[in-house]
């Protein structure tokens, strides 16, 4: 809550080089992203690759205010966030909407098999998961299944379903 009242976030340099596999590079976007604070980049545009540069370019303009851990008590590195959003005036109509992320910061091989949970119970859900583009309409109730490959992350944008009514869903942010 002292983001932009004490300090602004510092979340540390991003890089996206090709020495750093394309997951790792995603999650650590995704961190600053989320921390809605400064971005610092230092690798040479020039080198970097057309997919990577995406990344660079998805975190701009940055959000509004930085997401809150979900796991409060973890004796670890947090494995998730979640921060609400509102539409800015004059897109009312598009209605609140949550960023999620789900964080697996191992080495080596293991898949981590985590669930995303909603962010209010009930009620069927849009879930847009932002790296991949990939889209599931979530009825059942519960949490979503989720598998992460090691030092990877997934970023989703949940929209609650309004039966009848046209929703923007999720883009690539550009």
């Amino acid at each position: 809550p002292m983001h932009g009242t004490l300090w602004v976030n510092d979340p540390d340099c991003l890089i996206l080089r090709d020495e750093v596999p394309l997951g790792e590079a995603q999650a650590l976007a995704t961190v600053a992203a989320l921390s809605a604070g400064s971005l610092i980049f230092s690798d040479s545009l020039g080198r970097i690759p057309v997919e990577r540069l995406a990344i660079l370019k998805a975190l701009l303009p940055p959000l509004p205010h930085p997401a809150q851990h979900v796991e409060l008590f973890s004796e670890s590195i947090p494995g998730s966030a979640c921060m609400a959003l509102e539409p800015r005036a004059g897109a009312n109509a598009m209605g609140n909407w949550w960023l999620s992320s789900l964080f697996n910061w191992t080495s080596g091989s293991e898949e981590l098999q985590t669930e995303l949970a909603m962010p209010v119970p009930g009620g069927a859900w849009h879930v847009f998961e932002f790296w991949s583009g990939s889209y599931v309409l979530h009825e059942a109730p519960g949490q979503l299944p989720a598998t992460l490959g090691p030092r990877c992350c997934r970023l989703f944008a949940l929209r609650q379903v309004t039966r009848g009514t046209p929703q923007f869903i999720g883009s690539d942010i550009h």
